[in-house]
């Protein structure tokens, strides 16, 4: 698969090339302050990051139509189930883009795999991302402790 159509973007693995624009959208410490993962420090991060996560398969950019690196997601499939996951550039946040990420993800997945349940998680500070997965359906279904914080678990 070369890539996953949304209406306003799409999802495409993330050409090596485009380290420097990679590096720039996730050096920023903000995109960071709910997750486990910490900031780019280097270009070179940034192109070990892209290596490692395009072997995956699972794994792809944020693009607009018009070619623009907007983002990360991932979706992984366990069973019956798929886990999402997105990072989106804070220049792009409140403009609808993690949600027609998480939409076109969740179609992807059940239109693509056997799935009984998509689901996904977020620190419960995290208020933007609790109302994309409710904007996309996803019920609350249970609270746990990962990594030494606690996240919310959504599913659909």
């Amino acid at each position: 698969m070369n890539e996953i159509n949304g209406n306003r973007i799409k999802l495409a693995v993330i050409p090596i090339e485009l380290a420097q624009e990679e590096y720039q959208i996730f050096k920023n410490p903000n995109l960071f302050v709910y997750t486990k993962h910490d900031n780019f420090k280097s270009i070179e991060e940034a192109q070990a990051f892209i290596e490692k996560y395009n072997k995956a398969g699972n794994f792809w950019g944020i693009f607009l139509k018009n070619n623009k690196l907007i983002g990360n997601c991932q979706f992984a499939v366990k069973g019956t189930t798929g886990e999402l996951s997105y990072t989106i550039a804070e220049e792009y946040w409140g403009h609808g883009f993690a949600s027609e990420t998480v939409k076109t993800l969740i179609e992807f997945g059940f239109k693509n795999f056997s799935l009984k349940k998509v689901i996904g998680g977020c620190v419960p500070d995290n208020i933007a991302s609790k109302k994309v997965m409710l904007k996309n359906e996803m019920s609350f279904f249970t609270l746990e402790k990962r990594l030494l914080k606690k996240v919310e678990r959504f599913m659909i």
